[in-house]
């Protein structure tokens, strides 16, 4: 594919805007406000769009481990807890656990959506 001699410059441009945190469409508006070529504007939203996929796959695996960890702690204590016959169990029942599940479901849809 031939690109323009400006090409650089102008995925510089919408990389710089992708990391403020500008969204697909902002950035495709700035670019057409560049009268840049067709095909220099397909290839560059189809990169931010990989950038983007790679920030959500992230974003959700380190959801994803937060919360495996955080029921893991959650469960592990209530064993803990109940071993050693306390009646306690409110907060490593239902508080970890509760944000661990919240958490591990919120990282799953970063990751699958």
């Amino acid at each position: 594919m031939n690109q323009s001699p400006r090409f650089g410059e102008h995925l510089n441009f919408a990389h710089l805007l992708f990391e403020q945190g500008k969204d697909l469409v902002f950035i495709e508006t700035k670019l057409k406000e560049k009268n840049i070529e067709e095909g220099d504007l397909e290839e560059i939203l189809k990169q931010i769009k990989r950038l983007i996929h790679i920030h959500r796959n992230k974003r959700g695996t380190q959801l994803i481990l937060l919360g495996v960890v955080l029921l893991g702690i959650g469960f592990i204590s209530s064993i803990l807890l109940h071993l050693n016959g306390s009646t306690a169990l409110d907060f490593p029942l239902y508080g970890l656990t509760a944000t661990g599940i919240i958490l591990l479901i919120v990282g799953l849809v970063y990751l699958f959506h």
